[in-house]
C-alpha cells in the first residue's frame, strides 16, 4: 500500500492511481521524491500527443463539452500536449494534428505538485485517481475539428509562458486561454 509520507498530498488519489501503473510502484514514489520525472509504461493507457497549441484549444472545447478525468501532460521544451487515452488496437497519426503512442513509457510529474517548477513536463489536467481514460475518438475527433477550424484561419499570436513564479503555470493556461479566445 503506497503511503502519503513520501509526497505532500495535494493529489493523492492521482498520485496512487499514476504510480500504481508501473510494475514498482514504490520506485515511482522514490523518483518523484529525488525530484525526477517517473516513466510510467504505456499499455494501461496510451497517449493522443499534439503541439501545445492545438492541444490547449482541444483541451478547452472538451472542458466546455463535459468536463471529465482526462488526463492531460504538457511538456514544455517540446511543446507538445499527451491526453491520456484508454488502450486501443487501432492506429493513428495526422500530420500537423498530432499521433498515437502505444509504446515505451511516459515521463511523468507526480499528480499535484505540478506548479513546481523544477519539472519540465506539467500536468494540464490531472489524473483525478478513478482511473477513467477517455477513448481515443474522442480525442481525436475534437484534435482534428480544431485542427480544420484553425487551418482557415489567419495564424494566432504565439503563446508564451510566463515567468517562473508561484503562479506560472495558471498564468500560461490563462495566458493560453485569452490567446486561444482571441481566435474564434
Amino acid at each position: 500500500m503506497l503511503t502519503d509520507t513520501l509526497l505532500p498530498p495535494a493529489n493523492v488519489p492521482g498520485l496512487r492511481w499514476l504510480a500504481n501503473l508501473h510494475p514498482d510502484p514504490r520506485d515511482v514514489l522514490d523518483t518523484w521524491h529525488a525530484g525526477k520525472l517517473a516513466p510510467i509504461p504505456l499499455g494501461n493507457f496510451h497517449v493522443v500527443r499534439t503541439t501545445s497549441t492545438l492541444g490547449i484549444l482541444a483541451l478547452q472545447q472538451l472542458e466546455q463539452q463535459a468536463p471529465a478525468a482526462r488526463p492531460v501532460l504538457w511538456t514544455r521544451p517540446y511543446a507538445v500536449m499527451d491526453f491520456l487515452v484508454a488502450p486501443t488496437p487501432l492506429t493513428w497519426q495526422s500530420d500537423g494534428a498530432g499521433r498515437l503512442i502505444k509504446d515505451g513509457s511516459l515521463d511523468c510529474p507526480p499528480p499535484g505538485r505540478a506548479s513546481d517548477m523544477r519539472w519540465p513536463s506539467r500536468w494540464a489536467a490531472q489524473p483525478d485517481g478513478s482511473g477513467h481514460l477517455p477513448d481515443m475518438h474522442e480525442i481525436v475527433d475534437c484534435l482534428l475539428r480544431r485542427y480544420h477550424e484553425e487551418a482557415d484561419r489567419p495564424e494566432p499570436e504565439p503563446i508564451t509562458e510566463a515567468r517562473p513564479n508561484a503562479g506560472a503555470a495558471a498564468a500560461f493556461f490563462a495566458t493560453a486561454r485569452r490567446a486561444a479566445a482571441d481566435v474564434h
